[in-house]
């Protein structure tokens, strides 16, 4: 189904966009802002069906694989740093402001955004602008977040979009008085024990080669984190499992952990299936700020979820 929605959304584009898909993506290029917007509306009539709320959890999926890559623009306990910092990275991404960060307090933001795209584009970018900032926020420390648009330029043309952002501060979590229990789950035994070494001196680690093994240690549990490898052996993925987890031990933060990053995974991280994504070759460093990361997400979302229960009752 995929590949048809991209053949008609082909429809759309000019000859000189279809260059853009069948090539590599160069990091430090620029690419033309007129193609950007053919492909984002193809994308939206053919795939999406300019659901907003698509889109925007499409823009919450995009924070934590943009840390990964650029792990400064995080400043934890600090929201108020963080959508600075993005700010200024934003800055380098374009050629001209596209989002500026026009006011900012340690709990409020206004941000406007400006991508000089036709208005069902702007539309589009300025909802997946939207994910991205709440999740910033939160991935921040940020809780209660609301936001929302006070001006929109594809309802009112000649008018900047301005998004709002307000929250409050997360209480203090207090440090753990012992090291997080960690199951690590890999059909591989030399990454087992890679792993293992990597972790042992600041964790209790568990290892399990399979599914099964897996599920016991669970049941016997519990874990803080749990790092599943994507290329299990057995029928299962790496993300199947993790899905399993996340019904029956929603409180274990979850890693994913691969060399190649599956399509799914940014609606898996916002459905809150994945915590964070470590990318294999992952030294020690990386991997404790890849689980500090997944455990801070971990209750992010129970404390949401929490949020919402509450509200939902009578």
């Amino acid at each position: 189904m995929l590949r048809s929605s991209l053949t008609r959304g082909q429809r759309h584009l000019q000859p000189a966009d279809t260059a853009f898909l069948q090539g590599r993506i160069d990091r430090d290029a620029w690419y033309p802002m007129d193609s950007f917007e053919r492909l984002g509306l193809a994308i939206l009539d053919e795939i999406v069906g300019h659901e907003r709320d698509a889109i925007r959890l499409w823009g919450r999926g995009q924070v934590s694989t943009i840390i990964h890559f650029v792990p400064d623009l995080l400043a934890p306990g600090e929201p108020r740093d963080s959508v600075m910092r993005f700010g200024n990275f934003m800055g380098s991404l374009f050629d001209f402001p596209a989002i500026t960060v026009d006011a900012v307090s340690d709990e409020d933001a206004a941000i406007v955004i400006d991508y000089g795209m036709s208005a069902p584009a702007e539309e589009a970018a300025a909802y997946q602008t939207m994910g991205f900032f709440e999740a910033l926020v939160q991935e921040a420390g940020g809780a209660g977040l609301r936001a929302e648009f006070a001006s929109a330029s594809w309802l009112a043309p000649g008018r900047p979009t301005v998004l709002t952002l307000e929250w409050t501060r997360a209480p203090e979590v207090p440090a753990p008085t012992a090291p997080p229990r960690v199951l690590v789950v890999d059909d591989e035994p030399l990454v087992l024990a890679g792993l293992r070494r990597i972790l042992e001196r600041s964790a209790q680690v568990t290892c399990a080669r399979s599914r099964r093994e897996a599920l016991a240690a669970l049941e016997a549990g519990p874990f803080d984190v749990v790092i599943v490898d994507q290329e299990l052996s057995e029928q299962a993925t790496g993300l199947a499992l993790l899905e399993e987890i996340a019904a029956h031990w929603p409180g274990t933060a979850r890693i994913l952990h691969t060399a190649r990053m599956p399509e799914s995974v940014p609606g898996d991280q916002a459905r809150g299936v994945v915590h964070a994504v470590a990318v294999k070759p992952i030294e020690l460093t990386e991997l404790h700020r890849v689980i500090a990361q997944a455990r801070r997400t971990a209750r992010a979302t129970l404390v949401s979820a929490s949020g919402l229960r509450a509200a939902a009752r009578p």
